[in-house]
C-alpha cells in the first residue's frame, strides 16, 4: 500500500475529494480487516497498520483545512451581505 504524502492542490474541492477518498479507503480497510474476517496475516503482510499511521494525520489536516475554507467563505459571504 502506498500513501499520498503531499497534496499538490489546496483548493476546497481537492481537499474535499481527498477527504472523501481517504474516508472510503478507511471504510474498505475496516470492512476487510475487521474482526469478522480476521485477515491478520494479510493485514501484517500489507502493513495496513503502518498505512493507517502514515495517513491519519494527513486526513485530520485535510478536514481542518476544509473547515478553514468553509469558515473563510462564510466570513466572506456574511461580509458581503453587511455592506
Amino acid at each position: 500500500m502506498r500513501s499520498a504524502s503531499t497534496q499538490t492542490n489546496n483548493s476546497p474541492d481537492s481537499c474535499k475529494q481527498s477527504i472523501l477518498i481517504l474516508n472510503e479507503v478507511y471504510n474498505v480497510l475496516i470492512d476487510i480487516y475487521g474482526g469478522d474476517d480476521a485477515n491478520d496475516e494479510v493485514y501484517q503482510q500489507q502493513d495496513v497498520s503502518g498505512y493507517l499511521n502514515r495517513t491519519l494525520s494527513m486526513f485530520k489536516r485535510s478536514i481542518k483545512r476544509l473547515g478553514w475554507w468553509i469558515e473563510r467563505m462564510r466570513t466572506w459571504v456574511y461580509g458581503m451581505r453587511l455592506h
